[in-house]
């Protein structure tokens, strides 16, 4: 009996160890990345390396610590 439930379990972890990842939502983004950051890891992806414009709030941020750098003195216009 212990050795039919000690194959039970090894052949059920094996094939969890074996099971595929869950395919990812269709979502409307022309491209994006998913990574897990604790093992580096890319979870999904559609054309992660095509150019693409920054967004809105990237230009916000960019103008925000630029402008910041002038009020402190480690940048002239």
């Amino acid at each position: 009996m212990k050795r039919l439930f000690a194959l039970a379990l090894s052949l059920a972890l094996a094939s969890a160890a074996f099971a595929q990842a869950p395919q990812p939502p269709e979502i409307g983004a022309k491209s994006f990345l998913l990574l897990d950051l604790t093992s580096n890891q890319t979870l999904a992806e559609r054309d992660a390396d095509a150019p693409a414009d920054p967004a809105s709030l990237t230009k916000l941020m960019t103008a925000y610590l630029a402008f910041a750098a002038i009020h402190d003195s480690k940048l002239t216009l």
